[in-house]
Protein backbone atom coordinates (compact mmCIF):
# COMPACT_ATOMS: atom_id res chain seq x y z
CA UNK A 1 0.00 0.00 0.00
CA UNK A 2 0.96 3.67 -0.96
CA UNK A 3 1.92 5.74 2.11
CA UNK A 4 2.25 9.63 1.32
CA UNK A 5 2.71 10.28 5.27
CA UNK A 6 6.35 12.03 6.74
CA UNK A 7 8.07 9.89 8.83
CA UNK A 8 10.38 12.36 9.81
CA UNK A 9 12.90 12.40 7.53
CA UNK A 10 12.10 15.37 5.30
CA UNK A 11 9.99 13.34 3.17
CA UNK A 12 6.76 15.54 1.71
CA UNK A 13 3.38 13.71 3.31
CA UNK A 14 -0.28 15.38 3.25
CA UNK A 15 0.01 16.07 6.85
CA UNK A 16 -3.21 14.07 7.26
CA UNK A 17 -3.44 10.13 8.05
CA UNK A 18 -6.76 8.90 8.89
CA UNK A 19 -6.59 5.42 11.55
CA UNK A 20 -8.82 3.12 10.84
CA UNK A 21 -9.47 1.56 14.51
CA UNK A 22 -10.80 -2.27 15.13
CA UNK A 23 -8.87 -3.89 11.81
CA UNK A 24 -9.39 -7.35 13.61
CA UNK A 25 -12.91 -7.32 13.28
CA UNK A 26 -12.27 -7.59 9.39
CA UNK A 27 -10.84 -11.53 8.20
CA UNK A 28 -7.12 -11.13 7.19
CA UNK A 29 -8.12 -11.54 3.97
CA UNK A 30 -10.21 -8.25 3.84
CA UNK A 31 -7.96 -6.04 5.71
CA UNK A 32 -5.75 -4.80 3.22
CA UNK A 33 -8.59 -4.60 0.50
CA UNK A 34 -10.53 -2.34 2.97
CA UNK A 35 -7.71 -0.09 3.72
CA UNK A 36 -7.23 0.24 0.37
CA UNK A 37 -10.88 1.43 -0.47
CA UNK A 38 -10.61 3.82 2.53
CA UNK A 39 -7.64 5.31 1.37
CA UNK A 40 -9.29 5.87 -2.41
CA UNK A 41 -12.40 7.06 -0.81
CA UNK A 42 -10.59 9.31 1.98
CA UNK A 43 -7.84 10.28 -0.42
CA UNK A 44 -5.63 10.22 2.80
CA UNK A 45 -3.01 7.92 3.63
CA UNK A 46 -4.89 5.18 6.33
CA UNK A 47 -3.38 2.89 8.89
CA UNK A 48 -5.60 -0.08 10.12
CA UNK A 49 -4.87 -0.44 13.82
CA UNK A 50 -6.17 -2.80 16.79
CA UNK A 51 -5.96 -2.13 20.62
CA UNK A 52 -6.83 -5.74 20.91
CA UNK A 53 -4.16 -7.14 18.25
CA UNK A 54 -1.81 -4.54 18.71
CA UNK A 55 -1.63 -4.46 15.05
CA UNK A 56 -0.65 -1.25 12.99
CA UNK A 57 -0.01 0.88 16.41
CA UNK A 58 3.69 1.71 15.88
CA UNK A 59 2.93 2.23 12.24
CA UNK A 60 0.00 5.04 14.06
CA UNK A 61 2.47 6.57 16.63
CA UNK A 62 5.44 6.78 13.80
CA UNK A 63 2.97 8.82 11.61
CA UNK A 64 2.29 11.09 14.65
CA UNK A 65 6.09 11.70 15.53
CA UNK A 66 6.50 12.42 11.42
CA UNK A 67 3.92 14.90 11.47
CA UNK A 68 4.75 16.82 14.57
CA UNK A 69 8.70 16.92 13.40
CA UNK A 70 6.84 18.87 10.24
CA UNK A 71 7.88 22.31 9.94
CA UNK A 72 4.90 24.38 10.49
CA UNK A 73 3.14 26.85 7.93
CA UNK A 74 2.09 29.86 9.42
CA UNK A 75 -1.27 31.20 8.30
CA UNK A 76 -1.35 34.37 6.98
CA UNK A 77 -4.56 36.70 6.44
CA UNK A 78 -5.23 39.64 4.17
CA UNK A 79 -8.56 39.98 5.27
CA UNK A 80 -8.09 43.96 6.08
CA UNK A 81 -10.93 45.10 9.03
CA UNK A 82 -12.49 48.21 8.31
CA UNK A 83 -14.34 49.95 11.17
Amino acid sequence: MKSTWSDGSGSKGVGLVAVAMKIDKLPRGQRLQALRDLETFLGVPVIGCSAVTDAGQDLVWKAIRGLLARPRRVAVSHNRISM
